[in-house]
Parts: C-alpha cells; structure tokens; sequence
C-alpha cells in the first residue's frame, strides 16, 4: 500500500534539513504518543495508544533514519508492534528549494503487515494509515 504527497513548508531547505533528517524530531510529531525514547539522531522509538476500532494497547513504534543524501533526499524505515500485531514502512522525502520556502515530496509504503492487521480490510488499513499520515504532516507544517 502506497502513499505519496507534497507539502509546501516555509522555510528554506538548508533550515529544514536538521529537523527533517532527525529520527528523535520526526518521532515527536507522531500523533497519539504516550511515551518516546530519543535514541539517536537517526533512530527513535515511540510508545503510542491510537483511537483506532481494530488496533487496541499500546503500540511501539521504531523509526531509524536509512539514507540522507546532502540536504534533499531521506529515506526511514519504520516498524510497529502491538499485541497480536505488526506492521513495517518505508517513507522517503525529497526536498526542493522553492522561492523561500521547501517542497517536500513524500511517499509512504506499507511493506508488511502481521497477526491480526493482515485480518482487517485493507479499506480500513488505508483510512487508518492516511489519518496517521495526516496528522503527522499537519503537525510537520505548525512545527516547521
């Protein structure tokens, strides 16, 4: 399952790049966090307790930095766990100077779901992982 955007932020690539290219900032803008451990510039973990129907507890989720080329490429891997549950992403940004401001191409893949997520439509799995990717870019543009 794949998820692609853009998002216009207003400040320059070259102010982005740190807080882009930080697992421990990025993690913090994971919404419904009950906990997070800063582990590393690019590796954090987070604890979070989402509102979903089909996804109950606590939910850890990992985030480690896999590729950073010279202020416009980065890759994540990421990985949750639940009980009975599993999930593993991939996300990738492109940024790109825009007159002042910074066009960040996303895209988010879903490339492996396990125990009880593999039971539930996938339907439900994508509003549920554009809900989450919403507000993760909502709160991207307010704390940019």
């Amino acid at each position: 399952m794949r998820f692609e955007g853009s998002l216009l932020l207003a400040r320059s690539p070259s102010d982005l790049w740190p807080r882009l290219s930080d697992a421990r900032w990025l993690i913090q803008r994971v919404p419904d966090r009950a906990s997070e451990s800063l582990l590393a510039e690019d590796h954090a973990k987070a604890v979070i307790r989402p509102g979903l129907a089909f996804v109950r507890g606590a939910i850890d989720v990992e985030i480690r930095r896999t590729k950073a080329d010279t202020h416009s490429d980065l890759e994540f891997a990421a990985t949750s766990r639940g009980i009975g549950s599993s999930a593993e992403l991939s996300a990738t940004l492109h940024l790109a100077d825009e007159e002042s401001s910074t066009r960040v191409d996303w895209s988010v893949t879903i490339t492996a779901l396990g125990g009880l997520l593999r039971a539930v439509p996938s339907g439900l799995i994508r509003a549920a992982a554009q809900k989450a990717i919403d507000d993760v870019l909502a709160n991207l543009q307010r704390d940019a």
